[in-house]
């Protein structure tokens, strides 16, 4: 994914959002990679369209705080928001 955030949770390597260029559309898509298989397994999608988050990994779980609310392919407001995502 182009410039996605990647995070080690576990064992696990986790790619969230990202986009291919500045006019492309925001991924809300969540993609963990296992190393010891080999393999990479999709998760729940992010609960919302939006770019500039900044998450971090503590206990097993990533929490995505602040960011952008992106509208019709522009970036609309900034967030006061904070989530909690489970990648199992």
């Amino acid at each position: 994914p182009g410039l996605a955030w990647s995070l080690w949770v576990g064992d696990r390597l986790c790619v969230l959002g990202g986009y291919d260029a500045l006019e492309a559309a925001v991924r809300e898509s969540v993609w963990c990679y296992d190393p010891t298989q080999d393999f990479w397994d999709r998760g729940a999608d992010l609960p919302r369209d939006y770019s500039s988050f900044y998450p971090v990994v503590l206990g097993g779980r990533i929490y995505i705080m602040g960011g952008t609310e992106v509208g019709n392919g522009q970036i609309a407001s900034a967030l006061d928001e904070v989530w909690s995502y489970d990648p199992i």
